[in-house]
């Protein structure tokens, strides 16, 4: 515990600051997620949230996943898969579409 809060009073530029320090807590989460949804985040942005986000929760992200996060250029599709990246287990749920 020391080290993570050291390892992110050390990154003190948000822009930069590792993801995984951020997300322990669902409430925190949930906080974090809408805060990108106002912010102007670019795809690219969005994506490595998406994956750092997938990374710490129960889905394997393989290379097959992260080839499709990276290569999504829409914002609101990423914050989506944001959304899911930590509930889901299986990619056919992350993708899902909306309506489905």
């Amino acid at each position: 515990m020391v080290s993570s809060s050291t390892e992110h009073h050390d990154c003190h530029d948000e822009d930069r600051c590792p993801p995984m320090i951020l997300f322990g807590h669902p409430v925190f989460l949930r906080a974090y997620l809408e805060m990108t949804a106002e912010a102007d985040w670019s795809p690219e942005s969005l994506a490595e949230l998406v994956l750092a986000l997938a990374d710490a929760g129960p889905l394997e992200v393989t290379d097959d996943i992260r080839v499709r996060v990276n290569a999504c250029s829409d914002p609101e599709q990423l914050r989506t898969w944001a959304d899911r990246a930590m509930q889901v287990t299986d990619p056919a749920a992350l993708f899902a579409d909306r309506a489905g």
